[in-house]
């Protein structure tokens, strides 16, 4: 998982506008990871966490 989340935010932009979103679905993505203990659920709602707040 920590390599997932090293992956993913290794090419955040730095534009505040996508910054904002993707760093909210990574905390939606790290918390739903550690209270279900699911990677496809947490990757998934993240994913959707993501492509909502854009």
């Amino acid at each position: 998982m920590a390599i997932f989340v090293i992956c993913c935010l290794k090419n955040i932009p730095t534009d505040i506008s996508l910054i904002v979103p993707s760093l909210a679905a990574a905390v939606v993505t790290l918390v739903l990871y550690f209270w279900k203990q699911n990677t496809l659920i947490s990757i998934a709602v993240g994913t959707m966490a993501y492509m909502i707040s854009l």
